[in-house]
């Protein structure tokens, strides 16, 4: 499929009609003529990073040298056009759904190797996006927690809801003190709760409404190898659960919530991309959930139809081969009786896909965007994980006995 261009402008802002369409990869670059919003098809003769290095939110802008009907030939900013297709030549993969440009990973070409060796180095890791670099763990420091409930999240007096009223509700985004950690007073609840101090007051916060920074090892919360929040530009929705005494409705990943085209990474380490599927009646622009198509969520004859893919939407199965696991990991699934286990991860509600089946992942590459498709009410990563002994074992279904909580993986 050829890689083409659909110009969009700033979709939030529907009174800018038409984009500037420019002699050189540049906003100084002298204007050649207006393209109208909507103007689709166009090729992608060549892609370049903007001369002037202009960027947002810490990420260079990319510039589109596209091809138009009438024969002219221009530059425009990736901001404001979605492409699709085959973009492998131009370091983009195969974009399956139309997605905008800004919101995908541009692979780096690599570097020609010095006339003199005659074999050259393996290349060194890329150095992380922003987004990647934004949610790394700090090692240093206090044990610190990050509220990522968008709500805000109650603190309570001991750790469990039963333990007495909310003594403060702290706001979204809020960091607090790690003073330790404790199990929930509720035999029913699963979740390990966190003693903190927030500028001063001091009380007990569920770790799912968390994500960590510093020194956070001590105290028994996660390990700093494990795998980061795939979905880094994101806030908490819901859990794994599988105890109908603690929740009667049964949830099998953890759901990461945020906005349309946020990115989705890969491990750190790297993965093999184990199947691809998208959504036959996720509707033309890949967006659709099921409530849009006039069903109720988790409706049966959605959960039991191929057509929308068993409910996950878009989505992508990556297998992380036990050797490029964390030790941590490791060592929990030796615990479970699981040593040399594989780990594979469903990535769903995509929005764009960026992968292909069989391919191998360079470390925090883009799976794709955060979608709403399928079972879905809202913009969200579904985060599903299941380990199984095979190495070569891509179907999916048949390591449902190996499902388990992310947390085997992934820190929130």
């Amino acid at each position: 499929m050829a890689f083409t261009a659909k110009i969009v402008g700033i979709p939030h802002i529907p009174t800018i009609k038409d984009v500037n369409i420019r002699t050189e990869p540049k906003k100084s670059g002298t204007l050649l003529f207006k393209a109208p919003v909507g103007t689709g098809g166009l090729s992608v003769v060549e892609v370049k990073p903007d001369a002037e290095n202009q960027a947002q939110a810490g990420k260079v802008f990319q510039w589109f040298k596209l091809a138009f009907s009438d024969g002219q030939q221009g530059w425009c900013r990736d901001d404001l056009m979605e492409v699709q297709g085959d973009g492998k030549k131009f370091g983009y993969g195969n974009v399956a759904v139309s997605t905008l440009a800004f919101n995908l990973e541009r692979a780096k070409a690599p570097a020609a190797a010095p006339a003199a060796v005659p074999v050259s180095a393996p290349p060194a890791a890329a150095a992380p996006t922003p987004a990647v670099a934004a949610q790394q763990a700090d090692n240093a420091g206090p044990g610190m927690i990050i509220c990522m409930s968008q709500g805000g999240a109650n603190m309570r007096p001991g750790p469990g809801t039963t333990t007495g009223a909310p003594v403060f509700r702290i706001p979204y985004l809020a960091e607090a003190k790690i003073l330790g950690t404790d199990k929930s007073r509720d035999p029913n609840d699963p979740f390990t709760w966190i003693n903190i101090d927030f500028n001063g007051t001091k009380g007990w916060l569920r770790e799912d409404f968390t994500r960590l920074k510093g020194n956070f090892e001590q105290f028994g919360v996660g390990f700093h190898d494990m795998y980061p929040s795939p979905a880094p530009e994101s806030w908490w929705a819901r859990d794994f659960n599988l105890n109908p005494n603690f929740n009667p409705v049964m949830h099998h990943g953890w759901d990461h919530s945020g906005k349309v085209g946020a990115p989705i990474l890969a491990g750190p380490k790297g993965g093999k991309v184990i199947k691809v599927a998208m959504c036959q009646k996720c509707g033309p622009n890949g967006l659709s959930a099921v409530t849009d198509k006039g069903y109720g969520v988790s409706d049966g004859r959605v959960l039991q139809d191929p057509g929308w893919n068993y409910g996950y939407g878009h989505f992508v199965n990556v297998t992380y081969h036990h050797d490029k696991l964390p030790k941590s990991t490791q060592q929990k699934l030796a615990a479970q009786g699981k040593a040399g286990w594989h780990i594979s991860v469903n990535y769903a509600h995509l929005h764009s896909i960026a992968v292909q089946p069989n391919q191998e992942l360079a470390p925090n590459a883009s799976i794709g965007t955060m979608g709403n498709s399928g079972n879905s009410t809202g913009a969200h990563l579904h985060l599903e994980v299941r380990a199984h002994q095979d190495p070569n074992n891509t179907n999916w279904p048949s390591m449902k006995s190996g499902l388990m909580s992310p947390v085997i993986l992934f820190l929130r």
